[in-house]
């Protein structure tokens, strides 16, 4: 059985230098470490290295982050970057496979029991889920999970809404039908994309295809269309996405798909070196994703919502009335309003099944009439 090691000097010269770019920073924004991961990275020989991801500075924020392969390596950076940062994110898809009898004697003892606890099996297991161990380590500071993989289809998709407006009856072909193309493909197919995908494995290719089919709303003319070969996949298309590796996607590809073809790289080196030059000689439009966007706004919308479930969630009892907000379920005739602590809007009276009556009786009239007089008192 082969024993899986970190190369540990590797990862402490990482440190250093993750260490060294949040030192260095005089601004007064708040700090966040990003703990990401990916689904390659592991063979039956070796285990990669890990790698700092580009520092991003947004309007509020200042955001490093990391790409693990393994547990204990997020739990090792993770120990010695926790007090520097002011927030933690997780990447909670489980995207990292097993390990079998891995060497984590890098870790301290305190560490290595973190890894170890639970662990039943006869051999040391390394499970992937980072967030599990990272949480079980950092269990009072704001440490949050994040989906990586869907701030990338996020952020596809608004670039895709940004070049063409109205997407429907546009063909997109989306070459890598994994997790981040599957959720792009059903994006599109719901807005009314034409969509065609391609998937190393064909067999799981063609099921991916059919369960999007089933997925999408019965209304929906557009579907999903799967081809085993990438040059029929392009074929006529107004959007090539490659969510795959290894410039999988060719010059003779691009060169079927509509003369003014839109080309969107989301994976990493989806096209060949000669199908960018290819698409630089033909003046086509190349884009690389950037998730610098998306990763700010979700950021921002974190922490607004756990603001706004921490001041505005609740309910209370005034002047013999209830007053629900944000998001407390309201049990019937319950007054729905903006912010129970500070009464200032009405949005209705509670059904008790989760939704507003939407005609109300004349009793009920008479309990808004008095609500909007309590207000304004």
């Amino acid at each position: 059985m082969k024993d899986y090691k970190t190369n540990f000097a590797s990862l402490k010269n990482l440190l250093e230098k993750i260490k060294g770019s949040i030192r260095n920073c005089e601004s007064n924004k708040k700090k966040i470490f990003a703990i990401g991961s990916t689904a390659t990275g592991i063979d039956k020989y070796s285990i990669s290295q890990s790698y700092q991801t580009p520092t991003r500075e947004t309007d509020r924020y200042l955001i490093f982050g990391v790409v693990v392969y393994t547990q204990s390596q997020a739990l090792y950076l993770l120990s010695e970057i926790n007090d520097l940062v002011d927030i933690v994110l997780v990447d909670a898809e489980k995207k990292i496979p097993m390990i079998i009898d891995s060497d984590i004697s890098f870790l301290s003892k305190d560490l290595q029991n973190i890894i170890k606890e639970g662990n039943k099996s006869n051999s040391l297991v390394e499970t992937g889920n980072l967030s599990a161990v990272c949480f079980a380590f950092n269990s009072s500071k704001e440490l949050y999970t994040y989906k990586a993989n869907d701030i990338a289809v996020d952020a596809t998709m608004n670039y895709l809404n940004y070049v063409e407006k109205n997407i429907e009856g546009k063909k997109v072909a989306i070459i890598g039908a994994g997790n981040i193309g599957s959720k792009l493909a059903l994006k599109l197919v719901e807005i009314g994309a034409m969509v065609t995908i391609n998937k190393r494995n064909h067999d799981a290719g063609y099921k991916i295809a059919e369960s999007l089919n089933l997925i999408k709303p019965r209304s929906t003319i557009s579907y999903v269309k799967y081809f085993e070969n990438i040059n029929q996949a392009c074929f006529q298309a107004d959007f090539i996405i490659g969510s795959c590796d290894s410039g999988a996607i060719n010059v003779d590809d691009v060169s079927v798909a509509k003369k003014n073809v839109v080309l969107i790289d989301v994976g990493k080196g989806a096209f060949s070196s000669n199908t960018i030059e290819y698409s630089i000689r033909k003046s086509l439009s190349l884009y690389r994703v950037d998730v610098s966007n998306e990763l700010e706004y979700f950021i921002n919308s974190l922490m607004e919502s756990k603001n706004r479930l921490k001041n505005t969630r609740g309910k209370k009892t005034f002047k013999g009335l209830v007053f629900v907000s944000g998001g407390e379920f309201g049990l019937h005739e319950e007054v729905i309003v903006d912010d129970f602590k500070f009464l200032k809007k009405i949005f209705g009276l509670a059904d008790g099944k989760g939704d507003l009556i939407r005609k109300p009786n004349k009793h009920q009239l008479e309990i808004l009439k008095l609500a909007s007089k309590v207000i304004n008192e």
